[in-house]
């Protein structure tokens, strides 16, 4: 294969992907591939299918409105998809439900590709995050062409989780069949590189003073405000992000019912929701983000003593126990602070 295919396979991921992210919350089997720069790219095994799913989770230095408004702005893929010769709002059903249609032009000899993507917005406020459904669809206006080869399999989801007010944690997972002559190995081996290219570009334009302006009148603006200001609002945001991923419900309620771990929650002293949001890989991922919490939790359990703490989160009964919700993690505890 020479460097201009493979270079295209690269960009075209890169298209779709920066188009979508991050399907279920479920994590089974999902593998590390890549760590650089903040950016966490993963992969996983679909059932009955050679193409991989692959999942990114990393922060940009923007609001969650700020990052919406680039998305929106359909036409600017001209400007930073590589080889995105159209792309365009083929229907507006309201703000945040459209079809949108994408032609791609690879370089020579692969020939063109397009697909016709439906994205419905909605907003999970329990969770303080916005999460963005696309699926490739059919739409009449659009009939197949002999100049472009369609793309027909594809679905994801892009999730923008809110850190602090001028912090967002992006998660998105996807899974695409390019269609034609593609081998899927290719897809699978280019896919942790595209995750990584395709975050960068947006944490590039997303700084853009353009997209910055229009955040500030946007109604997700409001909405990130009106949760930011209601105490309730923002422990229940804390609770649904830890339910998640631990199975030990009474564990959840301890932690989220503290006052100071609700302050911890959005500090950037702490970067506790940061650590969190990384609880959307594997296992191992998620392990690491309890630890965390036991970390600035547990010095009002058993003391200022850091060798202690320090052991207790990385017990490995402990965290399990949390994790699975096999067990009474309250009750190791417990144990722990009445021989401290």
């Amino acid at each position: 294969m020479n460097k201009a295919r493979l270079a295209f396979l690269c960009s075209l991921l890169a298209i779709i992907v920066g188009l979508a992210a991050s399907p279920a919350f479920c994590d089974d089997g999902w593998k590390l591939v890549m760590n650089k720069n903040g950016i966490k790219a993963y992969m996983r095994e679909v059932p009955g299918s050679p193409i991989k799913e692959v999942r990114a989770v990393a922060t940009m230095d923007a609001t969650l409105e700020n990052i919406g408004e680039l998305l929106r702005d359909t036409p600017a893929c001209l400007e930073w998809l590589p080889y995105c010769k159209q792309a365009e709002v083929l229907k507006t059903y309201h703000r945040n439900k459209m079809d949108l249609y994408y032609l791609l032009s690879p370089p020579w000899p692969v020939k063109n590709r397009d697909l016709v993507i439906n994205s419905d917005t909605f907003y999970d406020l329990d969770a303080g995050r916005a999460i963005v459904n696309l699926t490739a669809t059919q739409v009449p206006c659009v009939p197949e062409t002999n100049d472009a080869i369609r793309i027909k399999d594809f679905s994801g989801q892009y999730v923008f989780e809110y850190i602090d007010r001028n912090r967002t944690g992006v998660i998105y997972t996807y899974r695409v069949d390019m269609a034609g002559a593609i081998p899927a190995f290719v897809m699978n081996i280019m896919g942790k590189y595209t995750l990584y290219d395709t975050i960068q570009n947006l944490r590039r334009m997303v700084k853009l003073q353009k997209y910055i302006d229009l955040a500030k009148k946007s109604p997700d603006r409001e909405i990130c405000e009106s949760i930011l200001n209601d105490k309730d609002k923002v422990r229940n945001v804390f609770r649904t992000r830890l339910g998640e991923f631990i199975g030990d419900k009474k564990f959840v309620d301890e932690i989220s019912s503290d006052d100071d771990m609700l302050a911890c929650f959005f500090s950037s002293k702490t970067g506790l929701s940061e650590i969190l949001l990384y609880g959307w890989g594997s296992d191992e991922s998620k392990k690491k983000a309890i630890s965390a919490l036991l970390t600035n939790w547990l010095p009002k359990k058993v003391g200022n003593n850091p060798k202690l703490v320090e052991k207790m989160a990385k017990d490995k009964v402990l965290v399990d126990a949390i994790l699975t919700g096999n067990g009474n993690a309250l009750a190791i505890v417990e144990s722990y602070a009445k021989k401290a």
